[in-house]
């Protein structure tokens, strides 16, 4: 049981990690568009933005999950369990809010263009 929560966490972790790295290229990201949307390359940078915040966002739903049948099989500490599933709700919510910052940056360039 330890071992599959030690995993988990790591797991987290590592998409933690995963999610400050683009984070730091979102900061670049309106710098990018203003350079590419000059060279007509909105459609392709849309895409890969998308691509990698759905596949972050399917990672933290996978992790997610993983740790709501972790803390099932958990029966002792009833506090801890609740406090660690506010805890990854709020990460997720995070992500998602994040992922929808990208859409609205996204689509003001686009109605820049038009």
């Amino acid at each position: 049981m330890k071992s599959k929560s030690t995993k988990i966490f790591k797991e987290i972790k590592t998409t933690k990690i995963l999610w400050n790295n683009y984070q730091i290229k979102l900061k670049s990201l309106k710098v990018v568009l203003i350079v590419e949307m000059t060279q007509k390359k909105l459609y392709s940078i849309m895409e890969n933005y998308f691509f990698i915040y759905s596949t972050l966002l399917q990672q933290y739903v996978y992790l997610f999950h993983q740790l709501k049948i972790y803390l099932v099989q958990l029966e002792k500490n009833i506090m801890d369990k609740i406090v660690l599933m506010i805890q990854m709700s709020l990460t997720f919510l995070q992500g998602y809010l994040q992922i929808l910052k990208i859409y609205l940056i996204i689509f003001a360039f686009y109605l820049q263009l038009q």
